[in-house]
C-alpha cells in the first residue's frame, strides 16, 4: 500500500523490508524526550535504528502521549515513517497506534505535518511523503490513544530523498510484484463485476481459466 504495510500482512523477505530503509534517517541517534519514561522501555529506543520489539518505547497511561526528537539543526523534511505496535504484526497488530499526528516545531509552536494525521489507522508501520515539505529542528509524535502505547521507531527523511518527484516506482523484487497482482485482483472484483464466458477446446482438470475486466 502507498501508505505502509497494513496490519495482518506478513513478510519473511530477508533484506530491506520496505524501500525507506535505503533513505538517510535524519533522526537516527538523535536525542529524544517523552511524556513519560520507563527504565525498561526508554524514549531513546525510537531513534536507535532498531525497529524490533526489543527496542521500543512504552508510554504510561496518561491522556496525551508524545515523543519529541531534536534533529540537531534545521532540516527541510519531505517524508517520514513511524513504526508502532508489535513487529511482524502479531497477526493484526492490535497494539498499533490507531490515532496519532506527526508534528514539527515552527515559529514557537507545534504544527501538524500536512498529511500525517491519522485517525483509525490500520497500519503497524506508516510511511508517507508529506503533502508539503516542512523546515524544522524538532519533530514530535502525539497520540491520545488510551492505555499504554508502543512506538518502535521514528524516521524522518530530507526533502528529495528517495525516488525522484513523479517517479512512483517502488519495485523491490518479486514481493512487490506479487503484492501488485493481489491488489489488482482485489480492486477488480471489489464491485463483483461479471465474468466473461470462457471456453477451452480441451477439458483439462489441471487448467483453470477465467476472464474478467
Amino acid at each position: 500500500d502507498p501508505l505502509g504495510i497494513k496490519s495482518g500482512h506478513h513478510f519473511t523477505w530477508q533484506g530491506q523490508r520496505i524501500v525507506e530503509d535505503a533513505y538517510t534517517d535524519l533522526a537516527e541517534g538523535r536525542p529524544v524526550t517523552a511524556s513519560s519514561q520507563s527504565s525498561g522501555w526508554p524514549a531513546r529506543n525510537v531513534t536507535d535504528g532498531d525497529k524490533s520489539d526489543r527496542s521500543a518505547w512504552h508510554s504510561d497511561t496518561s491522556s496525551a502521549k508524545w515523543l519529541e526528537i531534536e534533529l540537531g539543526a534545521t532540516k527541510t523534511l519531505g517524508s517520514a515513517v513511524v513504526y508502532t505496535g508489535s513487529a511482524h504484526g502479531v497477526y493484526t497488530s492490535p497494539d498499533r497506534l490507531k490515532n496519532f499526528s506527526l508534528q514539527y516545531f515552527s515559529d514557537g509552536a507545534w504544527k501538524d505535518v500536512p498529511g500525517f494525521t491519522l485517525k483509525g489507522n490500520k497500519y503497524a508501520q506508516v510511511f508517507a511523503v508529506f503533502k508539503e515539505p516542512v523546515t524544522t529542528a524538532k519533530v514530535r509524535l502525539l497520540s491520545h490513544d488510551p492505555g499504554v502505547i508502543k512506538v518502535r521507531e521514528i524516521k524522518v527523511f530530507a526533502k528529495g530523498d528517495g525516488p525522484a518527484e513523479g517517479q512512483e516506482n517502488y519495485d523491490i523484487s518479486g514481493i512487490q510484484r506479487t503484492g501488485e497482482v493481489v491488489h489488482l485482483f482485489a480492486k477488480g472484483f471489489k464491485d463483483e463485476r461479471p465474468l466473461y464466458a470462457t471456453h477451452v477446446s480441451v477439458e483439462d482438470p489441471n487448467l483453470d481459466v477465467m476472464t474478467s475486466y
